[in-house]
């Protein structure tokens, strides 16, 4: 890691207060579950997403209600809930059950949110979807986690995992965490390296000071400290140090007085708990971003939080390979005259095809589609589907509902039918989305987590 150069408290605050702001004119939507009071969306909003998200914590929803564009809905997820419609889904499902620090029951655990995050993503059919989670996925729950992204490659997703820091990401603190992305093709995770960001840049201006109603370490809470870094053979204090970046904000060490709390060292000598700005801006909120609640709530809310700014650099990749693919579609892709099978025909429109199909293909697969039209238009008619292979191509194609079509049936006459109906709307070159809603070049302006 790059050497840590201190600049003044102005430049990093000012850069989240303008860079975190959310963009005016979003292109993409998100659904954001687990949402939390906000980060992971935030980051997104930021980055031209347009965002929604489901919490169970009130509070949570308060907070992000009050900051972000996009609303939250409180409620718990479950196979049956109502889900609106997104480019991308995001979450961080609950980290305690696979914390280093805590027991790490996984699977067993009853906060596991991992079975709702893939339930929801095979109902959505996002184009992209995004978790984020502790390091502890990667040791004793490996295995678990690979079952997951077994279970969503099986949706007809590609699959990226990364542990990724977010003092790469300009966050004043270093932070481990696992992030897998699932896309359908020209996906990059975001390039990291930035100059570390340290903690005396996010809170110099207020950490030599008391400050309003300051918590002071009592002497018990020191000889209690010192006992603990004592048997953990610590050679540095684990006081708040402000020529570098600072370890990991969660809500344990930032709500609780433990002895791994994170705390400041005085001129005088004393110690004092973190205030609950200093607390947010090393997790990257912007000043103006309000937090709904008592201190203990504030506290958990920005603890369990994905930081804004990291959440923002993962954004702009994600809204990167959408592009990407909005531009591949707008090229009109078609299969060559005289294509033996269909993974000849490219590795993209390859993957729209069952499986089944790959092997004892129709005659027009073969051939190849007739004279001026695109591969996507023909995969859109049903007519050359048996009947007992539509589930296989809803399952395989990447085109939700494709086949349910009688053939020869007349196209729906709105795009609210054709969302019905499960059909393109538009009989030629149509753009796929999760609705197959009409063609259109660019879908154009609109209105404007748990962690540990």
């Amino acid at each position: 890691m790059a050497k840590a150069v201190t600049v003044s408290v102005g430049e990093y605050v000012s850069r989240i207060n303008r860079v975190l702001a959310p963009s005016r004119r979003p292109r993409h939507t998100v659904l954001d579950l687990f949402a939390g009071c906000g980060g992971l969306s935030l980051g997104f909003e930021s980055a031209g997403f347009r965002s929604a998200g489901i919490e169970s914590d009130a509070r949570c929803c308060e907070t992000y209600n009050a900051n972000l564009r996009g609303s939250c809905e409180n409620g718990v997820i479950t196979p049956y809930t109502e889900l609106p419609d997104a480019d991308v889904v995001v979450g961080g499902p609950p980290c305690q059950p696979f914390s280093v620090f805590g027991r790490q029951e996984g699977v067993d655990d009853p906060r596991n949110g991992f079975p709702s995050f893939v339930s929801a993503v095979r109902r959505a059919r996002p184009r992209m979807w995004m978790f984020e989670n502790v390091r502890g996925m990667m040791y004793r729950n490996r295995k678990y986690l690979e079952s997951v992204l077994s279970e969503l490659r099986g949706l007809g997703y590609a699959v990226d995992c990364r542990m990724l820091n977010a003092v790469d990401y300009g966050v004043p603190q270093n932070r481990l965490r696992v992030i897998d992305v699932g896309h359908r093709g020209g996906f990059a995770f975001p390039e990291g390296g930035a100059r570390p960001v340290t903690a005396g840049e996010a809170v110099g201006d207020t950490a030599r000071t008391c400050g309003r109603r300051p918590k002071f370490l009592t002497p018990n809470m020191d000889k209690y400290v010192a006992v603990y870094e004592r048997k953990s053979q610590l050679v540095t204090p684990r006081d708040l140090h402000l020529d570098r970046p600072a370890r990991t904000v969660t809500c344990r060490n930032l709500a609780g007085a433990t002895s791994d709390m994170h705390r400041v060292r005085l001129p005088d000598g004393r110690r004092r708990r973190l205030t609950v700005g200093e607390g947010a801006r090393l997790q990257s909120f912007p000043d103006w971003f309000r937090f709904s609640g008592t201190e203990t709530d504030t506290f958990n809310q920005i603890g369990n939080a994905v930081p804004p700014l990291f959440a923002r650099a993962l954004a702009l990749s994600v809204a990167e390979c959408l592009a990407g693919r909005r531009a591949a579609r707008g090229q009109g892709a078609r299969w060559p005259q005289g294509a033996q099978t269909p993974r000849n025909a490219g590795g993209r429109l390859s993957r729209l095809i069952p499986g089944e199909l790959r092997n004892s293909p129709p005659a027009w697969m073969r051939q190849g589609p007739p004279a001026g039209r695109s591969a996507q238009a023909v995969l859109a008619e049903p007519g050359d589907w048996p009947r007992h292979d539509y589930g296989a191509r809803r399952k395989h194609s990447g085109i939700p509902n494709a086949g349910r079509r009688i053939r020869g049936s007349a196209l729906p006459e709105s795009p609210r039918e054709s969302a019905m109906q499960g059909v393109p709307h538009t009989a030629t070159d149509a753009h796929f989305s999760r609705k197959c809603a009409p063609t259109s070049p660019d879908p154009g302006p609109a209105l404007a987590r748990p962690e540990c």
